[in-house]
């Protein structure tokens, strides 16, 4: 990926149902990555119990390599028992 160049990550997720994706920036992105937000991209008209997009949004600001680690799971049930996690390594130059 290009110094400068946005990209999103989208995990599906069921927010109505408390499963959302955390994000883990580790400190070595700092200055290879940015993390811009995040947004939802809910299906017209939304299902009860329905899968939407949670979309990450980062821009690479300079070479390097990180990874990104997305846990899956019920905020109030902890981090330690995620039911799903996604790593993803990111290369930027």
């Amino acid at each position: 990926m290009a110094v400068g160049a946005p990209f999103d990550i989208a995990l599906p997720a069921v927010p109505t149902a408390g499963f959302k994706w955390q994000l883990s920036i580790p400190p070595q992105a700092e200055g290879v990555i940015n993390y811009m937000g995040m947004a939802w991209e809910t299906p017209t008209p939304p299902a009860p119990g329905g899968t939407s997009l949670q979309r990450f949004r980062f821009k690479a600001v300079g070479p390097g390599k990180t990874s990104l680690v997305f846990r899956y799971g019920r905020q109030w049930e902890g981090s330690d028992h995620p039911v799903k996690t996604v790593s993803v390594t990111v290369d930027s130059a």
